[in-house]
């Protein structure tokens, strides 16, 4: 994986419960997530989900399946998301921090049964705040414009 990647998907949902709609712009705003969200001025406004790592939910539950299915806001295909908590992305105009991972829903399983135990091991995806609102859409480059200070720790 490398310091970039790109955005291969964007969807949004109107209400709680509301089937996912795919788009190919938007807009990320600090107050909204990404504009038109039901999601986007709740706990988590911007939700990502790693094209790579949803391959892998697939092919262990043996079936193709939407991305949309796990309700996230972005699909990125090209970055270790392992590696992106804390780190500044831009997309398009954008900037975003990731802040933390995505536990699966209960939604999960009654779309897909065993979908919330594939989703497990880290594969559920990430949050992230606008911290720079900005035009998005399907086909930019996804950069790591800041990478999160890595932990140290010392003996005294």
């Amino acid at each position: 994986m490398s310091e970039s990647g790109e955005l291969t998907g964007i969807a949004l949902r109107s209400k709680s419960r509301a089937p996912m709609q795919e788009c190919l712009i938007a807009d990320a705003t600090a107050d909204s997530g990404i504009a038109g969200d039901f999601r986007g001025k709740g706990k988590r406004p911007v939700t990502l989900m790693s094209e790579e790592l949803w391959a892998d939910v697939e092919a262990e539950l043996g079936v193709p399946l939407r991305w949309t299915l796990r309700r996230s806001n972005l699909l990125i295909r090209g970055l270790d998301f392992s590696a992106l908590n804390g780190c500044t992305l831009q997309l398009g105009s954008a900037h975003l921090i990731v802040r933390g991972t995505t536990p699966p829903c209960q939604r999960m399983d009654e779309q897909v049964p065993g979908l919330t135990k594939a989703l497990g091991s880290g594969r559920a995806g990430l949050w992230a705040t606008v911290t720079r609102p900005g035009t998005i859409q399907v086909g930019d480059r996804v950069e790591i414009i800041d990478v999160a200070p890595v932990p140290t720790s010392f003996k005294m």
